[in-house]
């Protein structure tokens, strides 16, 4: 038997948190356990339920009857409040929000385990570099004793349910009702923006052959057997398929799945995929793979575990570089903390990275200059289809490997461009190189065991290396085209080699076209970097948003050296004509750079 302290910002509705507190706890005291629960906000029937099983519910910790020997934490500050009035009792934090400021992870030596539900809170543990050793995801559940299997859907859908408490007419209600309206389907409603919660799910669920949900909302509902589109205030998931289950499942049924835009026309094309033997499929498997039973006992044993533990110290574990593909984390060294105050200018700046131009030191040296939350973490396109454009509009500082068709996605936030060219030549070798050294997306079309001469006659591989300024510059793509595609945007792998083929059909009429766009965005961009000119394009960068002088000391990310031969002839003659257009564009850099940089010692000379 366990003593175990549960905390949760509120206790007074029937948020997620405070369904899985009910459900956990409720759980935990069945099988012998002792659980309490402390909130600074109670109240409601998640509440009365608790206290009438026996189970203390307080809001100031002294009241509890007894010491905890695990807290099991959720939500930054009352983590904080139950770690210090308890400072010897262990601790996991259990991450529930990939982006909200409650879920802020609290570093604490006492915390020894975090968890994750999803892939959206791996991220933010990685983010904020939370070591693997300490990391557990444990997905969300549902109490299969309560949600019970609906009898079989019919052949045509009945009834709807939207089932979330942000569906309001000003959110994303609208849209819905216009889709089941043009199909005859009726619709309610049951959420807290149109005061008409409901605080016993699984009763009213069996009642609606199609529901409208995200998050573990959607789950009971696909628990019970109904047809389940993934809606909310992100976007439109779609409806929840056998084919499509596993990747959702991963990402929790939630915002980052959520990528089409609250359109009518959208919603009616999910609607019309309605098929109640597929649905059913989908419940036998969300009920095989996620019963309250199995998270119960993967707490217990985190419990039992870190119960014998010594206090945690984070810093013996090396930082690692923001990404949540687990297999291909590339230790690149500690960033430099960014300033808690600042007295310069801070725009909304988008760092368009084309790679193998000294861009993870350049990201370095950004993120000492904003601070923390003002920046996206979000490096590679998993990360960042993980954010919505209306939440993109809290950041000022965004980075990636993305084209310049990211910006038409943040076009709310209008950020300035900055970017770094390197000497074409010099920059296909180093891109090669890294090929070598690393296992990239594809391992058949990478290039690791290929020759540098068979690299620049691969007639992917050759042109999508030469020409990658020009492409990151100047070749567009529709995003929401893109999602309606056969291509998965939340499978980083597979959307990064689709792009890959995109690019292989792009051909010489098409980066013709391309090079007058990519030099005329160029010469709009807020800063253009040479690479070669390392130290003297900071100073530029300096003077041209007024920043304080940024040492030249950051080397993140540099290739180690290498005995390797020059390349030949033969092999300088395709790397010559491979990058022609990038040759244009790099000169066309170098020509401003040189401008930009007198104009620079002009206005010091004026001012001194």
């Amino acid at each position: 038997m366990i003593d175990i302290l549960i905390t949760n910002m509120c206790l007074n509705g029937r948020t997620g948190t405070e369904a899985f507190v009910r459900d956990h706890a409720l759980g935990l005291l069945r099988i012998g356990h002792r659980p309490m629960v402390y909130a600074p906000v109670v109240g409601g029937s998640v509440t009365t339920e608790l206290s009438a099983a026996g189970i203390p519910v307080v809001t100031d910790l002294a009241a509890l009857p007894r010491a905890p020997q695990v807290i099991h934490a959720h939500h930054t500050q009352p983590a904080r409040a139950a770690c210090a009035a308890f400072p010897d009792v262990p601790a996991i934090y259990v991450v529930r929000d990939a982006l909200a400021w409650h879920d802020k992870v609290p570093v604490l030596p006492q915390i020894r385990r975090y968890v994750c539900v999803d892939e959206g809170g791996l991220a933010r543990l990685y983010t904020e570099q939370i070591p693997d050793p300490l990391i557990r995801v444990i997905p969300n559940t549902v109490d299969l004793t309560i949600f019970l299997p609906r009898l079989p859907l019919p052949e045509r859908p009945q009834r709807a349910l939207v089932l979330s408490n942000y569906a309001s007419e000003d959110t994303f209600l609208r849209p819905i009702r216009e889709a089941c309206a043009s199909l005859g389907v009726p619709l309610d409603v049951a959420g807290a923006q149109m005061n008409t919660q409901t605080d016993t799910p699984e009763k009213l669920l069996p009642g609606y052959d199609i529901v409208f949900a995200s998050g573990r909302a959607a789950l009971e509902a696909a628990a019970v057997g109904a047809a389940v589109v993934l809606v909310d205030m992100a976007g439109v998931g779609g409806m929840l398929t056998s084919e499509n289950l596993e990747m959702r499942l991963r990402w929790n049924l939630s915002g980052s799945v959520l990528l089409l835009p609250h359109e009518a026309g959208v919603l009616k094309r999910e609607i019309e995929q309605y098929d109640g033997s597929d649905a059913r499929a989908v419940s036998q498997v969300v009920r095989a793979r996620r019963s309250l039973d199995d998270s119960l006992r993967a707490y217990i044993a985190l419990y039992s575990e870190v119960k014998t533990e010594a206090p945690v110290n984070t810093r013996k574990f090396p930082v690692r570089e923001i990404t949540i593909r687990r297999p291909h984390n590339e230790l690149v060294g500690t960033f430099t903390p960014p300033p808690k105050d600042v007295s310069y200018p801070l725009p909304p700046l988008y760092f368009l990275h084309v790679p193998k131009t000294a861009g993870s030191s350049f990201r370095a040296i950004l993120s000492s200059i904003y601070p923390e939350h003002m920046v996206l973490q979000a490096q590679h396109w998993d990360q960042f289809f993980t954010f919505s454009p209306e939440q993109m509009r809290r950041y000022r500082l965004f980075m990636g490997h993305f084209q310049h068709f990211f910006l038409d996605y943040i076009a709310p936030v209008r950020p300035e461009v900055v970017t770094f060219l390197r000497d074409p030549a010099s920059r296909v070798i180093s891109r090669y190189k890294h090929m070598q050294r690393l296992p990239l997306i594809d391992t058949r079309r990478a290039g690791q065991n290929l020759s540098l001469l068979e690299y620049l006659r691969d007639p992917l591989l050759g042109p999508m290396s030469g020409h990658s300024a020009l492409i990151h510059f100047a070749w567009d793509l529709d995003l929401h085209k893109l999602a309606l595609g056969p291509v998965n945007l939340m499978d980083n792998a597979a959307f990064t080699a689709y792009l890959w083929e995109l690019q292989g059909t792009l051909t010489d009429a098409d980066y013709e076209r391309m090079l007058p766009v990519a030099l005329e965005r160029m010469r709009n961009f807020a800063f253009v970097g040479v690479q070669e000119r390392y130290g003297e394009s900071l100073r530029l960068l300096s003077h041209r948003f007024g920043w304080p002088q940024i040492p030249n000391k950051v080397r993140i990310n540099t290739a180690p050296a290498s005995a390797a031969k020059p390349p030949g002839d033969e092999e300088m003659a395709l790397i010559r004509h491979l990058t022609r257009y990038d040759q244009i564009i790099y000169d066309e850099a170098a020509r401003l750079f040189d401008e930009r940089v007198s104009k620079m010692a002009q206005q010091s000379q004026v001012v001194s």
